[in-house]
């Protein structure tokens, strides 16, 4: 299982490279072992909210942490990155290659299904935790690692 993310959601944060001030509403790790965290700037002066946006971990100064976040990640996903599994709703298999939690605790899984018969890739799909059930079958590896950036080559 994945460990706590360093920024906690709900932390007020700015973007290093584009200077984006907004509140952390989701946090994934993919299975390279990059962390990416969404944030939500606020509304504008007319009221109209902008576009949310995801930015690597190494990418954003917190400005304001929030330390009682009651959603804290920490070892709280069923599923590993990497775990083949299937979605009990639709039938399809993949392998999880993303997870994800937002400001509700909902747990979030990208599952990337095999290709096709004729070697193209099919879309994946973002599926709920409760959806998911796993596969008895050998899971890939991910790295546990944390880091990112224009000139990283893990992200």
């Amino acid at each position: 299982m994945q460990q706590g993310f360093s920024i906690s959601l709900r932390s007020k944060v700015k973007a290093k490279t584009t200077g984006l001030v907004g509140i952390v509403t989701s946090a994934g790790l993919h299975l390279n072992g990059c962390a990416r965290f969404l944030v939500q700037p606020k509304a504008d002066k007319d009221g109209k909210v902008p576009s949310a946006w995801w930015y690597d971990e190494v990418n954003l100064e917190v400005l304001d942490a929030f330390v009682a976040d009651p959603v804290r990640v920490t070892n709280g996903f069923a599923f590993s990155l990497g775990t083949k599994v299937i979605d009990t709703v639709t039938g399809q298999k993949g392998v999880i290659t993303n997870t994800s939690i937002n400001l509700n605790g909902v747990h979030g899984y990208w599952i990337s299904p095999p290709v096709d018969d004729d070697n193209k890739p099919v879309d994946g799909a973002w599926v709920d935790e409760n959806r998911l059930s796993a596969l008895n079958e050998e899971a890939l590896g991910h790295k546990e690692v944390k880091t990112g950036g224009p000139a990283s080559t893990s992200c």
